[in-house]
C-alpha cells in the first residue's frame, strides 16, 4: 500500500509502513497553548502572551528591545496611546496580565535569573529584598564589588608609593 503526500507542490509516494516509522521518529512538538490577554492600561490596543510576545490590535508582533539594567538585561517594547509612546518592560506586562498580585508586591523576579526569559512560568511577584537576595544575586554582587584581586606586583607598587611627597607637590 502506497500513501501520497503533497509537500509544496511536490507529490511523494511512500509505503505506509515507512511513513508510520517516519512519523514516529519525529520528536513531539511543544504543544503548550499560547494564551493572549490585553495589556493592562492598553486594553483594546495591545495584547501580551504567556510566552512574552506583545502584539498590537491587528495581531502584528511588536519589536522588543534589550534594555541593560543593573547587571542584567530586560526586554522592553514601546507602546503608543493618547499621542505618546511609553517604554514598558515585557516581564511586567506578562506578570500584570497573568499573575495575580494579591499582596501588591512591587517587583517581578525571573526564577531562572535570565531577564530575557519572560514566560509566565518563569516570573513571580516578590519584594525588593527577596529579589536582590535570590539565587546567585549575592555572589554576583560580591564579585562586582570586590573586583579582580590585585597581583603581587601591583600590591608592592602601591606599598612603595610615597603618598606624602605626592600630596605635597
Amino acid at each position: 500500500i502506497k500513501t501520497t503526500i503533497q509537500l509544496n507542490e511536490v507529490t511523494i509516494f511512500i509505503k505506509a509502513e515507512k511513513l508510520s516509522a517516519f512519523v514516529k521518529s519525529i520528536p513531539a512538538a511543544d504543544v503548550r497553548p499560547v494564551v493572549r490577554k490585553p495589556v493592562v492600561g492598553y486594553e483594546g490596543l495591545y495584547f501580551v502572551s504567556n510566552d512574552g510576545e506583545v502584539t498590537n490590535a491587528d495581531g502584528l508582533v511588536m519589536k522588543q528591545y534589550i534594555k541593560k539594567g543593573h547587571g542584567t538585561c530586560y526586554k522592553s517594547v514601546s507602546l503608543y496611546k493618547d499621542g505618546t509612546y511609553k517604554t514598558k518592560y515585557v516581564h511586567r506586562l506578562v506578570a500584570e496580565a497573568f499573575i495575580p498580585n494579591q499582596n501588591n508586591l512591587p517587583i517581578i523576579n525571573h526564577k531562572d535569573e535570565d531577564g530575557t526569559n519572560n514566560r509566565v512560568e518563569n516570573l513571580e511577584w516578590c519584594t525588593h529584598r527577596y529579589n536582590v537576595n535570590y539565587g546567585t544575586a549575592r555572589e554576583r554582587q560580591r564579585k562586582k564589588l570586590v573586583g579582580v584581586p590585585y597581583t603581587e606586583e601591583y600590591k608592592k607598587k602601591i606599598q612603595s608609593f610615597n603618598f606624602t611627597s605626592f600630596l605635597q607637590n
